[in-house]
């Protein structure tokens, strides 16, 4: 068992810290200060010492100086609070998981300063997009204030997209589509190690409160499949920034420090999928000079303060919305910060669980390290070989996405991720059988999905479990509803149900009474029905969504137009249970004076509601048969839909299901078409060396 990154080895870096002589200081001082502070912080030392530096300009009456303690671990925090080595002053940065649970650990001190606080009653926001920015004790007293701003979304490099031939991302289901899969040793995206960086680890908690738990770690999974596992947020920004990387995850503030770096790449907030975080700073409970330390905290949080987070070097999103004025009256105007800001503030995405996220974090971090940076070998090469039997046409969409999902389906659950959790805070060492366990299982899955794989890529029975792309539903209009006005139809697209975060709707096809009738392909995805120049009586609509895969929903309406009338009767007979070459489908329709049968619109779609066959009757409609070639369509049961029309101009659809066994059915090829320009590079040789070296090393 390797040790552990973020438990044992930190454990003994910090036994060997603490028992040093020589503490961790921002910079060699010309003389001793009178008050010195010991901060815990995760910024680096360029932001830190430029606050400590325009702290002591600001306030030339204090003689300050300020140790820093750069710890990344959550227990190390927490360990540097109670030890006897320093006494900590201020905590400072990491997002507010870490502060969340070292507040539950009683390890934080309420702010008491009267000009401090009527700060941060009057000045600072008290939540943003509807995320708080502070968080106070029973006794309503400030814990932490946000001190700036924070979202969670990717970088992309536009000249490696562009090399690569891949398409621009918007979500976090394009990362893991197909689309972006390169190969076995060249990867497009760059992922962090859950517990080496708090920043990747929240957009991967973001993710799974966003799709749900099983979908979130489903989605993470494939990801991971079009992924190099790169440790620390650090070099995971690097690698989009320098390359060969096209995406890499990143807090807001590396993605807009690696469009200062390289003018090809672009910070993307996923569209209605992220969240704000205030990045707080707080006082310690061990704190001991309370004056100095709340005259820093203040000004942090002052108009000054704020607009030092506006340097280039830094990028950073202020808690204090008038900071950019500020910084502009002062020679350093940001409107391009300005306007993130702004997108930020509107891009409102999902509602997140603190309480949950503080509740599962270091047990969430282990389970991500073992099923998918650890088993990251086994992962890579399931998702390859699935990838190229779609690609192929071995396999259906179907097949390949109930593969997926058996592979992807984490083998916990929340609750479980809970108990995790409280078993490794009550006995740390427990993690480590655990660990093996969870690593044990992913390797297990990704053997047997990768098999089932090849079973379904040699069975001629195209049987994969359905799972429907998305919920594409009519609104506007109701089943049998009189319209009396002209009316607008609307498709109600979920694109996020199941598997579609591997792509989301491209278009909708209308058929208007059986007729075609027009295509939108954005939303809201609308037809006009000129409902007051259509015949009295029933009418029929009929939608066809499509997304980027190729996979089809299906949908339809009966409505009446202008006056209540019901159609003549009909009766369509649908064989099952066939065998052999042709069949039929037999029916009937009856007719009156306002209803003359016209005609019959048949169509087959599988169960992906894609149309396998069609065919319109137009003689004998009172009583009619039309040959079926059972052959050309795959086995299994699939959806009849009879579009009844009249001379009138009306309609009305049936709906019926046929079940097909046929020994030599035909078995439609998959519609996955690779992404343009799709290439495959390899690996450069001593990039092989570097993994097999960090392999070894963790072992």
């Amino acid at each position: 068992m390797k040790p552990k990154r973020n438990l044992l080895f930190p454990m003994l870096i910090l036994a060997m810290f603490f028992l040093t002589l020589a503490p961790v200081t921002a910079k060699p001082q010309a003389k001793e200060a009178a008050v010195t502070l010991t901060a815990i912080t995760r910024h680096d030392s360029a932001m830190y010492n430029a606050f400590e530096d325009a702290f002591r300009t600001a306030n030339p009456e204090l003689d300050v100086d300020i140790t820093w303690l750069e710890i990344t671990t959550n227990a190390g925090w927490a360990k540097a609070i109670q030890s006897t080595t320093y006494t900590i002053d201020f905590c400072w940065g990491g997002g507010p998981t870490v502060f969340s649970i070292i507040a539950n650990e009683g390890l934080l001190k309420p702010v008491s300063d009267t000009d401090l606080i009527n700060r941060i009653d009057n000045e600072i926001p008290a939540n943003i997009a509807g995320v708080p920015m502070n968080l106070k004790d029973t006794n309503e007293d400030y814990l932490w204030v946000a001190s700036a701003l924070s979202s969670f979304g990717y970088t992309v490099n536009h000249a490696n997209m562009d090399k690569y031939g891949l398409p621009m991302p918007r979500t976090w289901q394009d990362l893991a589509s197909p689309d972006w899969f390169l190969g076995r040793t060249q990867f497009a995206v760059a992922m962090g190690n859950a517990p080496e960086t708090t920043s990747n680890t929240r957009a991967y908690q973001i993710i799974t409160q966003a799709f749900g738990w099983d979908m979130g770690w489903q989605l993470m999974t494939m990801m991971g499949g079009n992924s190099k596992m790169t440790g620390e947020s650090g070099p995971t920004r690097d690698s989009v920034i320098t390359g060969p990387q096209a995406a890499a995850m990143t807090i807001d503030f590396y993605g807009y420090q690696a469009m200062t770096e390289n003018p090809n790449c672009e910070y993307v907030l996923p569209e209605g999928q992220s969240i704000i975080n205030g990045d707080p700073i707080a006082l310690a409970s061990t704190c001991d000079d309370l004056d100095e330390t709340q005259a820093f905290i203040n000004f942090v949080l002052s108009q000054e303060g704020q607009a030092l987070w506006l340097d280039k070097r830094f990028n950073r999103l202020p808690i204090r919305a008038d900071s950019f004025a500020y910084a502009a009256s002062h020679g350093n105007p940001r409107p391009d910060l300005e306007a993130a800001y702004n997108n930020a503030l509107n891009n409102v995405g999902i509602p997140f669980n603190e309480t949950e996220a503080v509740a599962n974090y270091d047990a969430f971090t282990f389970y991500f390290e073992s099923t998918i940076n650890d088993a990251h070998n086994e992962l890579v090469d399931t998702w390859s070989t699935l990838i190229d039997y779609l690609r192929k046409g071995s396999i259906s969409t179907a097949e390949f996405r109930s593969v997926v999902r058996a592979m992807a389906t984490p083998s916990i659950t929340p609750e479980e991720c809970i108990d995790y959790q409280n078993a490794y805070l009550a006995n740390p060492f427990s993690i480590d059988q655990i660990q093996a366990t969870w690593l044990s299982e992913a390797k297990a899955r990704y053997t047997a999905a990768k098999t089932q794989a090849g079973v379904e890529a040699n069975d001629d029975n195209d049987e994969g479990e359905y799972f429907s792309p998305y919920t594409a539903d009519i609104s506007g209009v109701s089943t049998d509803e009189v319209l009396l006005a002209d009316t607008t139809v609307n498709m109600t697209i979920v694109d996020y149900a199941d598997y579609t975060y591997l792509y989301s709707t491209k278009e909708v096809d209308f058929y208007l009474d059986g007729v075609y009738t027009s295509t939108d392909n954005s939303t809201p995805f609308t037809i006009d029905i000129p409902t007051t120049t259509l015949a009295n009586g029933p009418h029929s609509l009929m939608t066809i969504a499509t997304e980027y895969m190729g996979t089809e929903k299906l949908n339809y309406v009966n409505f009446q137009a202008n006056a209540q009338k019901s159609p003549p009767t009909y009766s369509i007979t649908v064989p099952s249970g066939t065998v052999g070459n042709m069949s039929s489908l037999d029916g009937s329709i009856g007719s009156d004076a306002d209803f003359t049968p016209s005609f019959v619109q048949f169509y087959i779609f599988s169960t992906l509601d894609k149309i396998l066959w069609s065919s319109k009757v137009t003689a004998s409609l009172a009583s009619f048969s039309e040959a079926l070639n059972t052959t050309l369509l795959p086995n299994g049961e699939h959806k009849v839909i009879a579009i009844v029309g009249y001379d009138s101009g009306n309609s009305v659809i049936l709906e019926d299901t046929i079940t097909i066994f046929n020994e030599a059915a035909v078995i439609p090829t998959s519609t996955y078409e690779p992404a343009p320009g799709f290439m495959i590079f390899s690996v450069i040789p001593f990039l092989a060396i570097l993994v097999i070296f960090e392999k070894k090393r963790k072992k």
